[in-house]
């Protein structure tokens, strides 16, 4: 099987690449035997990029070398682990090393990035609901631990960071907070501060939010 990288350059107007594997073309893919999907991470490191010029200058792929023609560093070229791992396979021993170092340091950025995004969201908790509480809808909250990532160097956000979001806001608040499904399956997060008035306020003002967003 031969892998090559996305035969497609983007234009010479754009300073970066867009966010896909430029080696099998994809931004989603799933590991082999797991149902998660593989995060897709930023070149950062130049041994990374000079590996897969050696490689490139190896298979003389004309597509390949047109691609890494340019800063792939600079010009924020994304790749999969396991795509970089298939193509720079021909490697020594030694840099094999380095492709595991790559892997160690995209992990602790990942896990860096995750440990200041949920700081970040439980301090947007504890500001929103210790004033005037109110109810959160989880998606809401969802989008709050997401986002910020990016801005961390996170360009896809594996699914088991979203999926264990409910348990660490109850590990960290406690019986503070509390979680309920609506009927249609939606989470929402509102404070034990509150009480039936505000609750009832909340309602009507989120039935109100939801009626205009139908009209519109």
């Amino acid at each position: 099987m031969e892998m090559r990288l996305a035969g497609h350059a983007i234009p010479s107007t754009s300073r970066t690449y867009e966010a896909k594997c430029r080696f099998c073309q994809k931004t989603n893919k799933y590991a082999k035997r797991q149902k998660t999907r593989e995060v897709l991470v930023k070149c950062r490191a130049l041994r990374a990029d000079a590996k897969i010029r050696n490689a490139a200058t190896k298979t003389l792929e004309s597509r390949i070398l047109g691609i890494v023609s340019r800063d792939i560093v600079a010009a924020e070229a994304h790749y999969h682990r396991s795509c970089y791992r298939f193509y720079t396979r021909g490697e020594t021993s030694q840099q094999k090393d380095a492709v595991s170092a790559d892997d160690k340091e995209d992990e602790d950025i990942y896990e860096a990035a995750v440990s200041q995004s949920y700081s970040e969201l439980f301090h947007y908790i504890r500001m929103e609901l210790s004033g005037t509480p109110k109810v959160l809808m989880m998606t809401d909250v969802t989008s709050r631990l997401v986002a910020p990532m990016k801005s961390f160097g996170v360009d896809q956000v594996q699914d088991s960071t979203k999926k264990h979001l409910r348990q660490r806001i109850e590990k960290e608040f406690g019986g503070f907070l509390h979680i309920i499904q609506d009927h249609n399956g939606k989470l929402h997060i509102y404070p034990d501060s509150l009480t039936v008035q505000e609750l009832v306020r909340e309602n009507q003002s989120l039935k109100k939010q939801l009626k205009t967003k139908q009209e519109n």
